[in-house]
């Protein structure tokens, strides 16, 4: 198991008290491959929590921000009225399928060509931009995670967005 160096949250803020109110999170492991794993999170049963099925991505190293937001869109978000949403959640699915046969671990990279990852990472950004500002990701990321390099792609999302970077040096 490799090491755990970025989580995000991932839901909706509260309309008075600030924060989250997370439906998934989605934690990178870095170690000889990096992967994203998302879980989702439940709070039917307080205190603990109840996390279901899980979710493995090997992303694309310099996209993994978008590889987030792409997992956010197919994953976690539903509406019945954005019809670019739901073409975008079959034509991914399918092609994921085809390369994959599975829908649990998926080396996007492997599955998707740079140019057609380019296309569903524009679409996304797009889709996500258009009709569903009001998402919340809080992104927690900690010393040496292969997120540094690349924070200035979260400046594509216009989610309500919150960036904890460590920075406690005794």
């Amino acid at each position: 198991m490799g090491t755990f160096t970025t989580q995000f949250l991932v839901g909706s803020g509260h309309p008075y008290e600030g924060g989250i109110i997370p439906g998934a999170q989605i934690f990178i492991s870095e170690n000889s491959r990096p992967s994203l794993i998302m879980t989702e999170l439940s709070y039917e049963f307080l205190p603990a929590g109840k996390i279901q099925k899980e979710r493995i991505w090997i992303p694309s190293v310099s996209e993994v921000i978008d590889d987030v937001f792409l997992m956010i869109s197919i994953y976690c978000l539903e509406s019945e009225d954005v019809q670019e949403l739901k073409e975008l959640k079959e034509e991914f699915l399918k092609e994921i399928l085809a390369a994959n046969n599975s829908l649990e671990r998926v080396e996007i990279y492997q599955c998707f060509s740079g140019e057609r990852r380019t296309q569903l990472y524009k679409k996304n950004r797009r889709i996500l931009n258009k009709h569903f500002s009001g998402i919340k990701v809080v992104a927690t990321i900690m010393a040496n995670s292969m997120v540094l390099p690349v924070l200035k792609a979260f400046d594509n999302y216009r989610v309500s967005l919150e960036v904890c970077l460590s920075v406690f040096k005794p």
